[in-house]
């Protein structure tokens, strides 16, 4: 349907705070690794038998989902395709900018200033997507689609990190 981003700086003095925060609406997921894993490997979800009353335990042969597919959407079994729904906080940051005034008192007045930072990307995502992450694009066999852009596989697709960054700047 729709991706939203909303970016965002604060600034308190030499303190500023800034966020990206994206919103997709909408769209479709095909959960091909989770297809996978039921076909070929009886890993999936449905397998687990674990805490069930013994008489609604089933076995393998009742799970085991049929064709794994091309790869396209147009094949894809419906209950592998998901929404691709997400609120995700992509970045924020926080930056403190120590003046002349500052430095001098610690022995760094040649200095004009240093500003001092952290950065967090790919903080926290909102989904109900059961895979690792609904931002997902896969390009290749066993997916016949050229265009990663117009429909969302999932299939053994690593999920954006999360990633944690200092910021030193020095201005002399």
């Amino acid at each position: 349907d729709f991706t939203a981003n909303l970016a965002s700086v604060a600034t308190l003095g030499r303190l500023t705070l800034s966020t990206l925060i994206t919103w997709s609406q909408g769209g479709s997921v095909y959960n091909l690794t989770r297809q996978t894993l039921g076909n070929l490997a009886t890993r999936a979800i449905e397998f687990d038998q674990r805490g069930k009353p013994e008489a609604e335990k089933k076995g393998p042969a009742y799970y085991q989902f049929y064709d794994v597919g091309t790869g396209s959407l147009d094949d894809a079994d419906a209950r592998f395709v998901e929404s691709g729904t997400f609120l995700k906080i992509r970045e924020v940051g926080f930056n403190y900018v120590f003046v002349r005034e500052q430095l001098r008192q610690v022995g760094l007045g040649r200095l004009e200033n240093v500003r001092l930072g952290l950065v967090g990307r790919n903080l926290f995502t909102v989904t109900r997507y059961s895979g690792f992450d609904p931002e997902v694009s896969y390009v290749g066999r066993p997916v016949n689609l050229v265009d990663p852009f117009t429909a969302r596989i999932d299939y053994n697709s690593y999920p954006s990190r999360r990633t944690f960054a200092m910021v030193v700047e020095i201005a002399f």
